[in-house]
């Protein structure tokens, strides 16, 4: 979804049996393609503090930390999660405090 100057990406995902052969980064770089045709500055989105995978993945990917949304995730496993970017006002992830995470 775009809005404006900024493209949010709700989900990305792999099935378990299909992981480490580079379908993420094809469909990551497909978004960054279509973002990139439709002039978006910014690529946001969410990643849970604990998923280490993702957070790597972003990473190499360029993204940032740009803030946390509280209490954003609920049910039986409530955490809060990162907001990431791959824009202008980002932080690097190494300098963000990760609370139980190593990374």
């Amino acid at each position: 979804m775009y809005v404006l100057d900024e493209c949010e990406i709700a989900r990305i995902a792999v099935a378990e049996s299909e992981r480490r052969r580079g379908i993420g980064q094809m469909l990551f770089g497909f978004m960054e393609q279509i973002c990139h045709e439709k002039q978006l500055k910014r690529m946001l989105l969410d990643v849970r503090k604990s998923n280490q995978t993702a957070i790597a993945f972003y990473e190499k990917n360029k993204f940032g930390i740009d803030g946390e949304r509280k209490l954003y995730y609920g049910g039986k496993n409530p955490e809060d999660p990162h907001g990431l970017e791959n824009g202008r006002n980002r932080k690097n992830i190494q300098d963000f405090p990760l609370e139980g995470v190593s990374l």
